[in-house]
């Protein structure tokens, strides 16, 4: 744009002085003419080298690629799409955790103590003062499986065994001789269980994590498929507007050999004595402008491939560095007659939205949490029971015997009630529960209706730029038409080269326009699909999220270090 204006100016420069010499000299001759324009002799530089040299460096082999090509390598490569695919194996894993609640708990406990301490006067008195110390070895082990069912009973199941050596189990004579040492067994089997009857009990209670994992796991499928949705809505413009960029590279190149064409016609007149030598000036500024509008849009180009390139992950070898490959697209834009019904993809967009139904998940995540909260809001009051089985046996091998004797039995039933003073703890946490609900129901509508806004922007797009392509295309036609008729004027000497290129600035910018509204043509059609929700079912998308197995921390993976 500056080199522009500092050639106009000169230009304008050069006719006032023109301009001014006239005033002064009723008959010019040519001597005089070129005494005014001698220094305005412009070799014109020739840009083709330094541009090919450039575009050397940006660009490397061609690559052939179709729009179906670029989906399928954003699939697989895109930064966005393979951060969100970690969305559905973390759900998972969500679920994995809120089901562990649920999975019993194997306890063993081997335990060895070793005491001596001075006998009490009563014992002394009792066993004669045959000892002043009392020794006691004892070796526990117990072995017990406890956990929680799905309506909220508390189990546990447990077996004991107790070996006692020491004072008291020691044999001696009358005179008080140690005759020997005997081991007393003691073995206890005993069940408890512990049943809530008002707050955490039931399934909706116990499940509620369960529950809400499963709902997160739509929620992320939602999450994936809407970030599937704009990405596949990028890639699929991004290729539209390297088509764009393209074409308009060839406008421009038209323009500049219209203006070279111009520039030859000016010369001819002006060695045949039939142009002023500023008709010559007029259309080398006019070649100037239009190599740098070239190079401009040739710059457009090597900037939509870049964008392209990062949105499939196209890159190279070493996959550190973006492809220097020159994309080349085979498809070019197809102007048809396209139907639409504001409500009915205003419809489509509030049933088909990853968004809306992910909101509308929310809600159902919510409802959960409000009916845990008002569960919590109730007093506790648990009933309790337990059945044991136990035996005392010298020999060790007997008391598996002796556990399934009668003799031996004891239980104990009874319950606990405990209701917090003020209750505010379980108020607040119901009263935030019910809040997130209704902001979860408003955020629903808000979805909603961003779908429809999105709709109807989309529609008012489309129907415009179908209009604009045919009302440019007519434009377009008509300044090619008065292109050439220009052109024949100025061979026969009755117009001029300023006039020449400004109708053939005027068939350029026609043409600019023509290419970008076809191109915003097939932009808005993404644009609608993407509102509608629709645009992976059009391209016959079906997203496989890739599988983190090995991510996966195996049973016996989890009682060692994992890294």
């Amino acid at each position: 744009m500056r080199y522009r204006k500092i050639v106009l100016g000169m230009i304008a420069a050069a006719w006032s002085c023109a301009t001014m010499s006239l005033a002064h000299a009723q008959e010019p001759t040519l001597e005089s003419n070129q005494n005014i324009f001698q220094n305005l002799e412009i070799n014109m530089l020739d840009l083709d080298q330094i541009r090919e040299e450039i575009a050397a460096k940006l660009s490397g082999q061609p690559m052939e690629i179709t729009l179906d090509q670029c989906v399928q390598m954003a699939l697989q490569n895109n930064q966005d799409i393979l951060i969100v695919g970690f969305e559905g194996a973390l759900a998972d894993a969500q679920l994995m955790g809120a089901r562990g609640q649920f999975d019993p708990a194997l306890n063993l406990r081997a335990q060895h103590s070793d005491s001596e301490r001075p006998a009490s006067s009563q014992i002394l008195a009792f066993t004669g003062g045959s000892s002043s110390v009392i020794e006691t070895r004892t070796q526990d082990y117990s072995l017990t499986i406890g956990g929680q069912t799905q309506i909220g009973t508390q189990y546990d199941v447990g077996f004991a065994v107790n070996r006692e050596r020491g004072t008291f189990t020691t044999i001696r004579d009358q005179m008080g001789n140690v005759l020997g040492v005997e081991s007393v067994y003691t073995a206890d089997l005993t069940l408890t269980l512990t049943q809530p009857l008002l707050r955490g009990v039931g399934f909706r209670s116990n499940l509620f994590r369960v529950r809400s994992a499963k709902n997160q796991q739509k929620i992320a499928n939602e999450q994936i498929q809407f970030q599937l949705l704009n990405t596949i809505g990028q890639v699929t413009k991004a290729y539209w507007d390297l088509v764009g960029a393209i074409e308009q590279v060839k406008v421009q190149q038209e323009a500049l050999d219209n203006a070279n064409r111009v520039l030859r016609i000016n010369e001819q007149r002006f060695e045949l004595g039939t142009a002023a030598q500023l008709e010559v000036v007029s259309a080398r500024a006019g070649v100037a402008v239009r190599q740098s509008d070239l190079i401009s849009a040739r710059t457009a180009v090597f900037n939509a491939q870049d964008i392209l390139k990062t949105l499939i992950g196209l890159y190279d070898e070493s996959g550190e560095l973006l492809s220097s490959a020159d994309l080349i697209p085979l498809e070019a834009p197809n102007v048809r007659d396209v139907d639409w019904d504001v409500d009915a993809s205003m419809r489509t967009a509030i049933e088909r939205r990853p968004d809306v139904k992910a909101a509308e998940y929310q809600i159902d995540n919510a409802t959960l949490e409000v009916q845990r909260a008002r569960n919590e809001l109730l007093p506790q009051f648990d009933l309790q029971g337990s059945y044991g089985r136990g035996t005392i046996r010298l020999d060790g091998n007997e008391i598996f015997e002796g556990i399934g004797e009668p003799d031996g039995r004891s239980w104990t039933i009874g319950g606990i009630f405990s209701v917090p003073l003020g209750n505010r703890a379980a108020r607040g946490t119901h009263t935030q529960a019910r809040l997130i609900r209704r902001q979860q129901e408003q955020r629903l509508i808000k979805a909603k209706q961003d779908a429809m806004l999105d709709v109807r922007l989309a529609i008012q797009g489309l129907a415009s730029n179908r209009i604009l392509v045919e009302s440019l295309k007519q434009s377009r036609l008509l300044e090619e038409a008065n292109v050439a008729a220009e052109e024949k004027r100025l061979q026969i000497g009755v117009t001029t080269a300023q006039i020449v290129l400004d109708r053939q600035e005027d068939l350029t910018a026609a043409q600019a326009r023509e290419v970008r509204a076809q191109v915003d043509f097939e932009k808005s059609i993404i644009d609608l699909q993407v509102a509608e929700g629709t645009l992976l079912g059009q391209l016959g998308i079906v997203y496989e999220a890739p599988g983190y197995e090995e991510e996966t921390t195996g049973y016996f993976e989890s009682f060692g270090q994992v890294d």
